[in-house]
């Protein structure tokens, strides 16, 4: 065929010399090939995803369509050499670029190997790798991320991989990157730099957020839709394609799709950088440019593949500047398209893609049409005068096609296409064999694939022609081979008439030919074979010979007559030329043989396809042969062949036989004389040995009966083989034995060697033991003849028979015996079967490349973008405040003159957050609470937030609950099905019929301290014991948990205020365990609000109920007065109490009775001594040291100075005996007798006193190097352990000892005492800060044998350090041997091993303290320092009369009472103006005790009643009485001072509370940790750092606990910084606003954060939106509060009303770029990022601040107008109220109302805020005269003293000035009345004469909404009502989801990950 002369490029080339595109390939949107893209144009289908796409990533700026292409993940790594660890980190487009190159190269029926080492260029386009970071950063272990990522490797590794040695290159020209590489490649080929070129283009759409910056420059449509040229065009969709075009030279293209007329690129526009638009101008100059240089005119060019951006304004432009161009001179009207609209923006690779579809329409003839065309312009009057016309449906392709491209970085690109068009014929070559099609792949299914592709269509020559091109040579990585032999049946359709498809190894194998001889012709054996053009020729060549021998070769092998070949000459040149043609079909295939093997006659076959011999020697050899054969007269012959070898049959042949040819191990052909062979075959058979006589003429061949035939054979063979010619080595011989062939006459094939063949045996058995055992065996006969022989013998090779006798087709046989040989690796050219093909092939020829198939049957890693993996955790914090809605009943719940946040509140927290967890709803699964640990109750303040955080350990189920500083609850929660609880009552119900109601209840609770209201006022009421009552289910957990609390807590207050051994004081009980809780949630489903539900104390079984709630296991804590002052008498002042009455003539003064103006002694006052104690041991405030009798014996005297405490003084339950008792603590001392000496000493009876008399035997001199305090640690811990180690059971040396509490006293003597005796030791601790300090204070101590019983299990340690033996001593016992014991303990002073034991110590009025330290487990001893005490009497009433109490206040007479009861009282008289049952039960109780109790009411105004009073009370005993008065004081105040002034000498005593100590938290921890904390000490400093004692952390940490609630571990108690106590102590105030004035109140700090300091927009914190929040987790489809920040601009100023909100929050910043901005621009710039953020809705929250609510006003209105409603919040005031305020606040910041001055002051307070004031400053700014030169001076006076970078500085000078200066001089628009709900927040202390806030009533229709802060403007944002309020007012949908939310702390997996290998 002629091939239509080709276009010039740049008119530089010569015919042929053009360049031209041959082969195409590429994915592109669900198109993984040209054909399926071919599918989707022509469907006309839209490919873009929707459903599918590569993240989840819901932003509004995000397009959620996309182009996707299919298989990205897919690899074929092997096939490319690619190693695993680089496949991993290669970029996945250089991956998929190389799969699409070499298909590319397949389509253009070129195989690859054939490239290597060529000059072919690589230009691969590509703009923007979204994948370099993962390679990097994921994999950047390997190495190999620069070289799996870097763009340049994707042209690299292309020729690396071909082996290409032309230029490679990677090119980035934006979106016309791949137009840029064709232009490249053309250019280098013009330049004769490169032959041919790969030229590629590749995007992928892996990351959301490119959409965001591609969104924000051009325009994406949202609907998947790209409208190019449409008149409703409103932006392309982003797409993935990946495509590469095979470029070639005309003369070398086996295919062409098009010439390249010519390719140019430019850089076209200044202006619009980051978009498409350009100018009609500027496209017009670029195109008029590039038609200029080529000699094609621009109306020749029948249709345009624009670029379509589906912008208006960039198509409007595109097309005028095509009409400017294409239409002058045209007659028919231009077609113009874009593929964009087909497959959408395919950014990099959009110029190939263009390329692409115009090639599907040279090659289908068809050009594809637009999709989504339906509205025309109308603005194009182009379009409306026809000149041009959208291609919105298929057309004809024409000659010339030109494709447009533009980018958004200014590069314009077009190339000129000229199609190739040649008809296709598919009769144009017909063969007259069928097709045999070879085929290798990566698979055997992908070759069946393509066999069955192939079978699918009828046979296209053409299409054969190019696959055999490919297939020709080895493509390395083919593991699958197949053949197909394919023909047309009678219909025309395409068979198959044998195929096979089968993996291939790849190895390489021997290839032999094996030649038969005499036996294999058969009539008609050549008949098929003729069909063969090869065959043919080689055969009439045969003809060409034998004709003038009278011999028609052509009739011996195609006639069918069968008794043609009984002429054995004819026999002889059948085979030969058989043999002949099929030996020229094989060479002729390129099918070498690596050996040549024949059997007798077949050698002459050897020698011709070894070249010894031409077709007509070989031919005319065999004809002398056979004509010898006729000729020479023989015996009658016979030849028999026979199944066994030549080894066994030699040995029984007659000696008139001959082994003729030696076979194989079990086969040979015998000869010799007819009879003779008849005989000795019929024996053979007989013996069982296969034997059969073969047809022969009866000759016998190879024996020594044709000798005669030797001479004529040489004779006729000289005549033929005129010059014999040098054997090669491939031939080995089989007549000539292998000894002998390095002789003369084995090396030659000549007259002699072949004469030599007839005469002598053929060896073949031995010469075929050379044949490997892979060899592939090609018999070459026209019978294979030897197949079965040769299968026998070498069952490891590959036989093919090229022929088989009598087969119907041989030449389809011989067809599927090349295609076997091609299975076994050879590679066959059988384009030589066939009719040549012309190349380039016709038009129409299919795709190649759709047909290559991959092994892509594993997944690779794709580097798409990596969705915020956001996972919770079991952690949670509730963030609580009085002014929230949810919060407010918190009120109710005082204890101890605060709000305290309730422990069963914080238990519903925990519970919360279980569910959470769980993934359940809150608070409807039943619960288990186990080992609940309750510390303290935050206390809740009216300004600052309580941060209650819930960490939950998710397999154990353990919870802890802390505010930040303290714990308050710890335990163990599990969730639980709902069931009833299976403990039943054991008592019934109480027969009581007396309660206590709820007033009386709450009163008792009241005294108490727990002053609860509302809600927690739950109790109804409850019978005489506690132990029944009612409680009222109000609906909510936490009251009705608190109340079941209350309702223990009463009983616990019952069981003590009317016991006579108890003193009931303001202690308050505090829960501090509780073994379970259960909760069964059933309660709330079933249960009514406001029903009572019966309470029920067991106290047998421990448990609470009430409905389906269970306690079990109530532990309280008593909590004496903390941090209250106490009342102190003052006689300087005149008495506030004076009640006088004549009775009796004694006169009452301040309850005292006055008899002659003495007062009346009650009891004894002892002055012989006083001693340390109180009533109840456990109530340890009351200690005191009181007066006691002096003991009157022989003892020895001494003044006590510090008295020990220990364990027997907490195990003393020191219950009142008697009046004259003495309950005393401590047993050792030390002091100074009365000689004066320092002693040490035991004392049974209480040491602490400030004197006593002690026994001698008791008593030891203190050592010279002793203090008196570190004697006072020894005689009690040392006496204890020498009596359990020396005296009970003495210690033996060496032996093993257990001590079980290490860390007390007693330890530390025994530890001393055994290391003495040269012990080991086992010691356990508590802890391990235990254990360091007693390796302190013995350092021999081995710290392997001190084991923590918290951690450790002693046994388990004990037991194999001891071998199994355990321990030799346990202490245990108790005895009196003081004697013994005095002597032992000064021989252990003497010796030195007795040593003063750590010790705190206490001032002696801190005995409580010293005892708590003491219960608290401290570590040695507890001293109290009682040398300085001054003895107080005790405060007793210990008369037997009548105590008359006169009072208004039950609670208080009934205090007072208990108090005289156990100070022995026996007669009590109440007058009360009305008794209650409270009362009434206590008499019951008293009088059960033994008390006369009577009672009065009468009125005392008259002096009648107040007679018979007394009168009454003196019949019962001696009148004491008792009058009180109701002070602002607690009971226990009020009793204490009653009790005390009974024992002053005083006539007037008044009592006042002392003034309160101001000292801070810092200064009182100073004080009792003995360290010192100046002004100048550092923050980060701890306590450890500033000194703090061992000794001293137990001591703090029990005043923190008791003094301050506070719990705090005593390991962190030591290293507590300044910074955290300051906190602490912040913790519990009310947090102070400071008062701002002047520009403060709008500018109080700069943002340090320069970044975001001028974003747009940020995503603030609140309670549904993480702090650590990214971008891409901001949903935009839910409700969001849009700030709009006042003057300063800054989010920080919101954090505080952010943290707590119930919705999403966004801050709204205006940044420092545009400070001049009007109103309506800052408005209109709100808007667009509003827009871009918020999802489609109809309903919006905004929130303005200071001069923010005017623009958040203006929002509102603007959104309005696009179909939205909502509601604006007013922060602070409205704008009238802000403009005011910012002029008051001007004028007291600036001294006049100059310019300037404001100037100077702006320049100054931001200066100032930046870290910079000073006089210097000043002076700069007050010499620049321009505004310009005072911010100069200012940036002057920062440089080098701050951290802000300068250009920073300078844009917040200037833009706090700007819009100050903006706010004063705006001219508000007229108000517009919103549809929308305004609510206004409004802070207190608007100056005089300001505008009134209902003012904003003019922006709303809806009625105005106040509410009123408490913090003023410049703290609005601060005071915890605002969130309270704007949560108020949000939608029920918006509250829903919140209610929904999972609280939980969450964190990202991959914060810092944007790309993850998926």
């Amino acid at each position: 065929m002629v091939m239509s002369q080709p276009i010039n490029l740049n008119g530089s080339c010569t015919p042929g010399k053009s360049v031209v595109i041959s082969g195409v390939s590429g994915s592109f949107p669900r198109a993984r090939h040209v054909k399926e893209l071919s599918d989707i144009l022509y469907n006309k289908e839209n490919p873009i995803s929707h459903n599918e796409l590569r993240w989840d990533y819901n932003h509004p700026e995000v397009p959620q369509h996309v182009g996707l292409i299919p298989d990205l993940d897919k690899f074929d790594a092997q096939f490319f050499k690619v190693s695993y660890r680089l496949g991993v980190n290669m970029d996945p487009m250089s991956r998929t670029i190389l799969e699409h190159t070499y298909q590319a190269i397949y389509d253009a029926g070129v195989n690859p190997q054939q490239l290597s080492g060529k000059k072919i260029g690589v230009y691969i386009g590509s703009c923007l790798s979204e994948t370099e970071k993962i390679g990097l950063y994921t994999y950047g272990k390997t190495g190999l991320g620069i070289v799996g990522c870097n763009k340049s490797m994707f042209a690299n590794r292309i020729s690396y991989w071909l082996n290409i040695k032309g230029p490679s290159q990677a090119i980035d020209g934006g979106c016309c990157s791949s137009a840029v590489a064709l232009e490249q490649a053309c250019q280098a080929m013009a330049h004769g730099a490169c032959d041919g070129a790969i030229v590629g283009g590749c995007n992928l759409c892996l990351h959301p957020q490119t959409s965001v910056h591609f969104g924000r420059n051009i325009k994406l449509c949202k609907d998947g839709k790209t409208k190019s040229y449409d008149k409703a065009a409103d932006g392309c969709v982003k797409s993935e394609a990946i495509n590469v075009l095979f470029l070639q030279r005309a003369e070398d293209a086996l295919r062409i799709y098009a010439e390249v007329v010519s390719a140019k690129t430019a850089y076209s526009s200044l202006d619009n950088t980051g978009t498409f638009k350009r100018t009609p101008d500027e496209i017009t100059r670029f195109l008029k440019e590039f038609y200029d240089g080529v000699k094609v005119s621009p109306r020749d060019v029948d249709y345009v593949e624009g670029f379509g951006a589906a912008d208006l304004e960039t198509d409007e432009a595109e097309l005028v500047a095509i009409d400017n161009v294409f239409s002058p001179g045209r007659t028919e009207p231009l077609y113009v398209g874009s593929v964009m609209s087909n497959v959408g923006y395919c950014e990099s690779a959009s110029g190939v893609a263009a390329i692409t579809k115009v090639l599907l329409g040279f090659h289908t003839g068809v050009l594809a049409g637009n999709l989504h065309y339906t509205q025309p312009r109308d603005d194009v009057e182009a379009l409306r005068a026809g000149r041009l016309k959208i291609l919105s449906d298929h057309k004809p392709a024409g000659l010339y096609v030109a494709v447009n491209g533009l980018s958004v970085t200014g590069v314009s690109s077009h190339v000129l296409l000229r199609g190739y068009y040649c008809a296709k014929d598919l009769s144009k070559y017909r063969s007259s064999i069928p097709r045999l099609v070879l085929i290798s792949a990566r698979t055997d299914s992908a070759v069946q694939n393509i066999i069955n592709d192939l079978k699918s269509r009828p046979i296209d020559a053409e299409e054969l022609a190019l696959i055999q091109n490919i297939h020709s040579s080895k493509i390395n990585g083919h593991l699958g081979k197949g053949f197909a032999v394919l023909d047309t049946d009678k219909e025309s359709k395409t068979m198959s008439l044998c195929e096979r498809a089968a993996y291939f190894d790849g190895g390489s194998r021997p290839l032999w030919f094996v030649y038969s001889g005499m036996g294999s012709q058969w009539t008609g054996m050549g008949a098929q074979l003729m069909r063969i053009p090869i065959f043919a020729a080689a055969i009439e060549r045969c003809q060409r010979a034998l004709e003038p021998k009278g011999i028609d070769i052509v009739h011996i092998i195609t006639s069918p007559d069968e008794s043609i070949y009984n002429n054995i000459l004819h026999s002889f040149v059948g085979i030969a030329a058989v043999q002949i043609g099929l030996t020229d079909i094989l060479l002729q295939l390129g099918l070498v043989p690596d050996k040549i093997i024949g059997h007798s006659v077949g050698e002459l076959g050897c020698a011709y396809a070894d070249g010894c011999l031409t077709a007509e020697e070989m031919i005319l050899s065999a004809y002398s042969r056979g004509l010898v054969s006729i000729q020479t007269p023989f015996i009658r012959g016979a030849m028999a062949a026979v199944g066994i070898g030549f080894e066994q049959v030699s040995t029984m042949c007659p000696p008139e036989i001959e082994v003729a040819c030696h076979n194989s191990p079990d086969s040979c052909t015998l000869s010799g004389p007819a009879d003779a062979m008849t005989q000795f075959v019929a024996q053979l058979t007989a013996d069982g040995i296969f034997a059969k006589e073969v047809p022969c003429s009866n000759i016998a061949y190879h024996s020594r009966y044709i000798a005669e035939a030797g001479p004529g054979l040489l004779k006729y063979l000289k005549e033929v083989i005129k010059t014999p010619r040098l054997r090669s080595e491939r031939w080995v011989s089989t007549s000539v034995p292998q000894e002998r062939w390095g002789e003369e006459m084995a090396k030659y094939s000549s007259a002699e060697y072949h004469t030599n063949n007839l005469l002598n045996s053929v060896l073949f058995e031995e010469t075929s033991q050379l044949i490997p055992r892979d060899a592939v065996l090609v018999e070459v006969a026209p019978h294979g003849l030897l197949q079965a022989i040769l299968k026998r013998a070498m069952p490891s090779c590959t036989h093919v028979p090229l022929t088989r006798r009598k087969h119907p087709d041989n030449a389809r046989m011989l067809l599927e015996a090349i295609g076997q040989l091609f299975m076994e690796g050879y590679y066959p050219d059988i384009r030589h079967l066939y009719p040549k093909v012309e190349f380039p092939v016709s038009t129409g020829t299919p795709h190649l490349s759709p047909l290559v198939e991959w092994v892509h049957q594993e997944k690779w890693d794709l580097a798409q973008y990596a969705s915020a993996v956001r996972t919770s955790a079991a952690t949670c914090t509730f963030k609580i405040t009085l002014h929230d809605d949810e919060y407010a009943y918190l009120r109710g719940h005082r204890v101890g003159g605060k709000t305290v946040f309730p422990f069963a509140a914080a238990l519903v927290c925990a519970w919360d957050t279980l569910a959470m967890v769980a993934g359940v709803p809150r608070r409807v699964t039943s619960i288990t609470f186990n080992q609940v640990e309750l510390y303290s109750q935050p206390i809740l303040h009216d300004s600052r937030l309580l941060r209650l955080t819930v960490s939950l350990h998710r397999g154990t189920g353990r919870f802890e609950i802390d505010d930040g500083i303290t714990k308050v609850a710890s335990g163990y929660i599990t969730l639980k099905k709902s069931a009833p609880s299976s403990i039943t009552d054991s008592e019934e119900d109480s027969k009581e019929d007396i309660k206590f109601g709820k007033k009386e209840i709450y009163q008792i609770l009241n005294e108490k301290g727990h002053m609860y209201r509302d809600e927690f006022q739950g109790i109804r009421e409850a019978n005489a014991s506690i132990t029944d009552g009612l409680v009222t289910w109000t609906g909510r957990w936490e009251s009705f948990l608190d109340t079941i609390l209350q309702f223990n807590a009463l009983q616990e207050y019952a069981l003590q205020d009317y016991a006579l051994s108890h003193d009931a004081r303001d202690e308050r009980v505090q829960p501090s365990f509780i073994r379970e809780i259960s909760i069964n949630t059933d309660l709330a489903k079933t249960v009514q609000v406001d029903t009572d539900l019966k309470v029920t104390i067991n106290r047998i079984h421990d448990y609470t109920r009430c409905g389906a709630v269970t306690f079990k296991g109530i532990k309280f804590n008593r909590i004496a007065k903390s941090g209250q002052r106490s009342l102190v008498f003052d006689t300087k002042l005149e008495p506030r109490l004076r009640v006088g009455s004549e009775l009796n003539g004694a006169e009452t003064v301040n309850g005292k009775v006055l008899e002659n103006g003495k007062a009346l002694k009650n009891g004894n006052n002892s002055e012989n001594g006083n001693f340390l104690g109180h009533g109840d041991v456990e109530n340890f405030h009351s200690l005191q040291f009181v007066d006691a009798a002096a003991l009157q014996d022989d003892s020895i005297s001494v003044k006590v100075h510090f008295a020990g405490l220990n364990t027997r003084d907490l195990q003393t339950k020191g219950l009142l005996k008697d009046n004259t008792s003495e309950v005393g603590y401590g047993m050792d001392f030390s002091g100074i007798d009365k000689n004066g000496s320092r002693v040490m000493g035991l004392l049974p009876g209480g040491a602490s006193r400030p004197s006593v008399r002690v026994r001698r035997e008791l008593l030891w001199p203190v050592p010279a190097h002793w203090s008196l305090e570190d004697a006072a640690t020894v005689p009690f811990a040392y006496a204890h352990a020498l009596y359990c180690l020396a005296i009970r059971t003495p210690l033996a040396p060496q032996s093993t000892v257990l001590v079980g509490r290490g860390g007390g006293a007693t330890g530390l003597a025994i530890i001393a005492l055994a290391l003495h005796c040269n012990c080991r030791l086992f010691v356990v601790v508590g802890g391990v800060d235990k254990k360091r300090v007693l390796l302190k204070i013995f350092p021999k101590l081995n710290a392997d044998d001190i084991i923590c019983c918290r951690n450790d299990n002693f046994v388990e340690r004990v037991m194999p350090a001891t071998n199994g033996r355990g321990c030799d001593y346990v202490i245990c016992g108790r005895g009196d041997y003081k004697d013994k014991i005095q002597y032992m303990l000064a021989e252990g002073i003497r010796g030195g091993w007795v040593r003063p034991l750590p010790r705190v110590t206490y001032a002696a009025h801190e005995p409580a303290r010293a005892l708590r330290m003491l219960a608290s487990g401290a570590r040695g001893r507890v001293l109290l320092r009682v040398h300085d005490i001054e003895a107080q009497p005790e405060a007793s009433l210990r008369c037997g009369g009548c105590q008359l109490l006169v009072s208004d206040d039950e609670g208080l007479a009934l205090r007072l009472a208990g108090r005289l009861l156990r100070r022995g009282a026996r007669a009590l008289h109440f007058h009360l103006p009305r008794y209650s049952y409270r009362l009434n039960l206590a008499m019951q109780c008293w009088r059960k005790a033994g008390v006369n109790v009577v009672t009065s009411s009468e009125d005392l105004a008259q002096k009648e009643c107040a007679s018979n009073l007394l009168k009454q009370s003196l019949t019962l005993g001696p009148d004491q009485v008792d009058i009180t008065e109701i002070l602002p004081a607690s009971y226990d105040d009020i009793v204490d001072a009653t009790e005390q002034a009974l024992q002053s000498q005083k006539p007037v005593v008044f009592a006042r509370y002392s003034p309160e100590r101001q000292d801070s938290l810092l200064q009182q921890i100073e004080e009792i940790a003995g360290i010192i904390i100046s002004e100048n000490t550092i923050d980060g400093q701890t306590l450890l750092d500033l000194g703090l004692a061992v000794d001293k952390v137990r001591v703090l940490w029990s005043y923190l606990k008791d003094k301050l609630n506070i719990t705090i571990s005593e390991e962190d108690i030591s290293l507590l910084t300044v910074r955290k106590i300051r906190e602490i102590e912040r913790n519990f105030k009310e947090s102070d606003l400071a008062c701002v004035q002047g520009l403060s109140v709008f500018f109080p700090f700069v943002d340090s954060d320069e970044l975001y300091a001028t974003i747009d927009d940020v995503m603030m914190p609140t309670l549904t939106q993480s702090s650590d929040m990214r971008d891409d987790e901001f949903d935009a489809s839910v409700a969001c509060l849009y700030i709009v920040p006042g003057l300063q601009g800054l989010h920080q100023r919101y954090s505080t009303l952010c943290e707590r909100l119930q919705l999403a929050a966004v801050v709204l910043q205006p940044g420092l770029d545009g400070p001049n901005e009007s109103l309506q621009e800052t408005t209109a710039r709100y808007v667009k990022t509003f827009l871009k953020k918020k999802a489609a809705t109809n309903q919006f929250y905004l929130l303005g601040h200071e001069i923010g609510v005017l623009s958040a006003l203006e929002m509102a209105a603007a959104l309005e107008d696009l179909g939205m409603t909502g509601t604006v919040f007013c922060l602070g005031g409205g704008p009238d109220e802000f403009v005011a305020e910012l002029e008051r606040q001007l004028r007291v910041a600036c001294s006049d109302d100059k310019e300037a001055t404001l100037q100077e002051e702006v320049a100054r307070h931001m200066c100032a805020l930046m870290g910079v004031a000073s006089p210097q400053l000043d002076d700069a700014l007050r010499d620049a005269q321009t505004w310009p030169l005072k911010v100069e001076a200012s940036v002057r006076a920062l440089r080098g003293r701050v951290t802000y970078s300068m250009q920073y500085a300078r844009l917040l000078i200037e833009a706090a000035y700007a819009r100050v200066t903006v706010a004063l001089r705006r001219a508000p628009p007229a108000p517009r009345a919103l549809r929308s709900r305004v609510v206004l927040l409004r802070s207190p202390g608007a100056g005089a004469g300001a505008p009134s806030a209902l003012s904003l009533q003019r922006y709303s229709r809806e009625p105005l909404v106040v509410h009123d802060l408490c913090a003023p403007l410049p703290h609005a944002a601060d005071d915890l009502r605002a969130a309270a309020i704007i949560n108020r007012y949000l939608d029920e949908e918006t509250k829903q989801y919140f209610v929904n939310k999972n609280l939980c702390h969450t964190y990202l997996l991959n914060r810092d990950c944007f790309f993850e290998a998926n």
